[in-house]
């Protein structure tokens, strides 16, 4: 089944369009890094608009972690699904791609939630009534359904 199997087709041209503009070259030391800091939000509460380890919502935790290996993202998740290369397949993740959610509250806005995938079907995101926590993708009876698609915003040379 693809990643896109969820996108009506007007959204799937839009989003599906690899962006070299933001691709960066990390090595496994600098994802390690992106992980290391997004796990310091691990506890924070939910707030809109909010970006520190004390109070963020999901866009903004991506942002600054990104923002901590000098890579500048658009600080809304929906303007964040327009960058990277597109992942094919759940089974092709790797640490520290964006995994993108549609439905999650009412906007108009197809992209509302985003979060930074872990590993092992794990991905640490900003939940609106939890805050700041872990959970597993394919187990998940809320998110796996509103799963959209996956970004990859580096690679290895």
């Amino acid at each position: 089944m693809s990643v896109f199997s969820s996108l009506r087709a007007q959204d799937h041209q839009i989003y599906s369009s690899d962006s070299l503009k933001s691709r960066c070259y990390f090595d496994t030391t600098q994802v390690q890094k992106l992980l290391v800091k997004a796990h310091t939000f691990l506890g924070a509460k939910h707030c809109m608009g909010g970006s520190s380890p004390k109070c963020t919502d999901c866009s903004g935790l991506v942002w600054a972690s990104f923002k901590h290996l000098a890579l500048d993202l658009p600080r809304s998740a929906n303007a964040q699904a327009f960058y990277g290369l597109s992942v094919d397949s759940l089974m092709n993740l790797k640490p520290g791609d964006l995994l993108f959610f549609q439905g999650t509250y009412s906007s108009r806005n197809y992209i509302t939630h985003v979060g930074i995938y872990v590993k092992e079907g794990y991905f640490l995101h900003a939940s609106s009534s939890k805050g700041v926590i872990l959970t597993n993708l394919l187990e998940s009876r809320y998110w796996k359904p509103k799963f959209a698609f996956a970004k990859r915003l580096f690679g290895q040379l």
